[in-house]
């Protein structure tokens, strides 16, 4: 006779009803390159054209609207000569209040040198280092003070202070320069490149610009740790209603938005934690936008970073 089932066998075997596999979540559509990218080239290839007819048309004529350069707005400081340099200044600055750094990724001629510097950089296969440091943002800010500030500080603050408490330290400094008592109109000159600097003086400033500020401080290193006009726009930027926001119902956080960012910026983790981009070295270039696979980004008014 058959023996009997081994009954402690018989409950090692339970039958399983097997479940189907559950569908995986729809994954974003692999990183692909910025639509921004020729838009925003194409913008700064009309910004500099700009300012070649500039050029012309001074020589040209001998005379011609004052440089459209915001250092020229030194200048207005120290002499009260109003010229385009500061009004573009000061436009520039309202432009920031309300858009954020728009200008910056879109309008500024040192910009498009490291674009087309890192751009160059990648085609040849040179990869950068970036160098990181704590102290690198408050370069901006200090060059800041020093161009536009110091000079009103000197001579409004520290001079009558030395006249009265050590005025041998104050004839030791010499003439300084004025604080304006008036404005007068400098738009348009005759000598357009006397404050310019030599073509020896600009090209190796341009190469440290370009090459060597991409390959150590990374894409738009400049214009994060070492632009004068940085350190305004920053502060600036950081009360302005203007930035990147985020749908979250269509995020998932793939990161998308950072590998493509050349402004240094966390794109990814700002928006998890914000709801919105709050890095004022957001220059809007709008890289992000483009390659969210969800378009779950987008150019918006919302709350300043500073709320």
């Amino acid at each position: 006779m058959p023996s009997p089932p081994d009954q402690t066998d018989a409950g090692r075997h339970v039958p399983l009803t097997v479940l189907p596999s559950p569908t995986p979540p729809e994954r974003g559509r692999r990183l692909g390159h910025s639509r921004m990218g020729r838009r925003r080239a194409a913008v700064l290839i009309a910004v500099h054209l700009l300012i070649l007819a500039h050029i012309i048309h001074w020589l040209a004529t001998g005379r011609t609207l004052s440089p459209v350069e915001p250092s020229e707005s030194m200048e207005t400081i120290e002499t009260g000569l109003v010229n385009a340099g500061a009004i573009f200044f000061l436009l520039a600055i309202l432009s920031t209040l309300i858009f954020g750094r728009f200008f910056c990724g879109w309008g500024c001629h040192i910009v498009a040198l490291q674009d087309l510097c890192g751009w160059l950089m990648k085609k040849c296969g040179v990869r950068p280092v970036p160098f990181r440091s704590r102290l690198l943002p408050l370069i901006p800010i200090i060059l800041a003070f020093y161009m536009f500030l110091w000079p009103t500080l000197l001579k409004g603050v520290i001079e009558p202070a030395l006249d009265t408490a050590w005025p041998a330290a104050r004839a030791a400094l010499g003439p300084l320069p004025g604080v304006p008592t008036e404005f007068r109109n400098e738009l348009v000159q005759e000598d357009y490149w006397a404050t310019f600097p030599t073509i020896a003086v600009a090209i190796p400033f341009l190469l440290i610009c370009g090459f060597a500020t991409v390959y150590f401080l990374g894409a738009k290193g400049f214009c994060t740790y070492g632009c004068p006009y940085g350190g305004i726009f920053s502060p600036v930027d950081r009360i302005a209603p203007g930035r990147i926001i985020v749908d979250h119902d269509k995020c998932e956080g793939c990161g998308h938005c950072t590998a493509v960012c050349t402004s240094n910026v966390r794109v990814h983790e700002e928006v998890r934690d914000y709801g919105a981009v709050v890095d004022p070295g957001c220059m809007k270039c709008l890289d992000c936008v483009s390659v969210c696979p969800k378009e779950a980004l987008f150019l918006g008014f919302g709350a300043p970073a500073i709320a």
